[in-house]
This record gives C-alpha cells, sequence and structure tokens, in this order.
C-alpha cells in the first residue's frame, strides 16, 4: 500500500512544483487570497511532516509565506515525505487513513489555487502536466 502513497505523494509534489514555478515566473503580482493559498499548502505538508517526527512546526497553517522561498520549502517537504516513506518500518505505522487524509488535503489546497489564480487572470497549467 505504500506504493501507492509513494506514487500519489510524487504526483502530488510534481504538480505542487509546476504551480509554484507557474505563479513565481514573471514576478506576478499575486493577491494576498492567492499568496495565502500556496502558503497553507506548503504549511499543512510541513506541519503533517512535524507531527509524524514529533518535532514543532516551524510555520502554522494561516502564515503566509514569502513568494520566494515557496519552492525551496516544498521541494523540502516533498523530500522529508520520501524519507518518511523510505524508513519503510516507521511508514507501516502510519495508518491509512493518514496517509488519504495527506492527499485529500493536498488536492484541496491544489483545487483552491486554481480557482483563485483562474479567478485572478492568471494562465491555469497545461492540460499535459495533469496527465500521469
Amino acid at each position: 500500500m505504500l506504493d501507492f502513497y509513494s506514487s500519489k505523494l510524487s504526483y502530488l509534489h510534481a504538480l505542487n512544483c509546476a504551480w509554484i514555478k507557474q505563479l513565481t515566473r514573471d514576478e506576478l503580482d499575486l493577491s494576498q487570497e492567492l499568496k495565502r493559498a500556496v502558503s497553507s499548502l506548503i504549511n499543512a505538508r510541513h506541519i503533517w511532516i512535524s507531527e509524524r517526527n514529533d518535532a514543532e512546526p516551524d510555520s502554522e497553517l494561516e502564515d503566509t509565506l514569502p513568494q520566494f522561498a515557496w519552492m525551496e520549502l516544498e521541494i523540502e517537504n516533498g523530500r522529508a515525505i520520501t524519507d518518511l516513506l523510505d524508513r519503510s518500518r516507521y511508514a507501516d505505522t502510519i495508518s491509512e487513513t493518514t496517509w488519504f487524509l495527506l492527499l485529500k488535503q493536498n488536492i484541496e489546497f491544489l483545487g483552491q489555487i486554481t480557482y483563485i489564480a483562474k479567478q485572478d487572470g492568471i494562465d491555469q497549467l497545461p492540460q499535459h502536466v495533469f496527465l500521469v
């Protein structure tokens, strides 16, 4: 079952990075609502990882992160999730519900980002990015 979650989380990480790249190109003037949505996506993953590692998170869900740090923080989150999955004995102790909720939360934030970006007139990701 871990292979399933690993595959889906890798795919979502790639989508997260694609959106961050799309939103940070050409120094777009992003709305506060969109900045909060992207920050929430990154913060939620960071908080989830911190809880699994019995560590205190560096940020809270509502914190708005600086745009220049988004990609670095998302890459760090992706690496940390991969590390959790690689520690298979530990990863097996995380319930399927917990893994599923991480996927669900990520998808919800991506939906929110997509919706706000469309409202703000920002180009959407090309369709081929969503194909597996």
